[in-house]
């Protein structure tokens, strides 16, 4: 009697292939501000938004985010950094982490990186990166604490 096992298929079936999406996000945010004296601030942020690919189809068209970050200036130049969670309607994650480049606090836009260390279903074991330009959004230490902006980005990644 002959019997059949079920072994992983090593090689090409497990071969990760290069996709270079290009995309734009929205999204909409508050901020909390702390400041110590004139010349240091640091701030919170909580942003919400989605992403569509620029081809209107692929595995990064249509997902939603959920972000927190973290900004720190002095004299008024510094960075942003933080983390997102990414879902598509399918429910399948990723995990961001994102930096900017140092900027002028106020600028109406900057640019930044983003890795992705962590994923599940089809975007587990994704790898790559992601430059990205944020336009239009400006952290207002006093009024509201709320902004909103919209992000070109250009990725080089590899999917399983």
């Amino acid at each position: 009697m002959l019997q059949c096992l079920a072994l992983p298929v090593i090689g090409d079936a497990e071969a990760q292939r290069e996709y270079n999406p290009i995309e734009t996000t929205g999204a909409t945010g508050s901020v909390t501000v702390v400041a110590l004296g004139d010349d240091h601030l640091s701030l919170t942020f909580d942003q919400q938004g989605v992403a569509f690919e620029d081809s209107a189809k692929g595995p990064f068209h249509n997902l939603s985010h959920r972000c927190v970050g973290f900004g720190h200036f002095v004299k008024g130049v510094g960075r942003y950094t933080g983390s997102c969670v990414h879902t598509d309607p399918e429910g399948d994650q990723y995990f961001e982490e994102f930096r900017s480049v140092e900027h002028r606090l106020g600028d109406r836009s900057f640019t930044g990186t983003s890795i992705f260390p962590a994923g599940k279903g089809k975007f587990a074991g994704m790898t790559g990166t992601c430059d990205w330009t944020s336009f239009g959004g400006s952290v207002r230490p006093t009024g509201t604490n709320a902004y909103q902006a919209y992000s070109k980005w250009t990725c080089k990644l590899l999917l399983p």
